[in-house]
């Protein structure tokens, strides 16, 4: 019996996942990956907000809006939670980076 011997440069996942299935004895497969690895397709380049660079998270800042009883303030008013909003903000920022 004659073989045919057909050579697929670069295969997809799903070629090679097919081709398997139908010549599993006979597959020969000389690359060393059958698949790639991300950094070789994917830049990511972020851009942060400035918010993140700016004082508005910082320490300092978040300590001036806090207060330990928001009771008195109407609860529409920003200095009602405007420290744990910035608190928040600033834990985003540090998660982005």
């Amino acid at each position: 019996s004659q073989r045919n011997i057909i050579t697929i440069s670069t295969p997809t996942q799903k070629q090679y996942e097919e081709l398997k299935l139908k010549f599993s004895n006979d597959l020969q497969c000389p690359c060393k990956y059958i698949s790639t690895p991300y950094e070789q397709f994917i830049n990511i380049i972020p851009k942060y907000n400035q918010i993140c660079l700016s004082d508005f998270i910082s320490q300092k800042w978040i300590d001036y809006l806090f207060y330990e009883n928001t009771s008195y303030f109407f609860q529409l008013d920003f200095r009602h939670d405007a420290s744990s909003r910035f608190q928040i903000l600033r834990t985003l920022c540090e998660q982005a980076q």
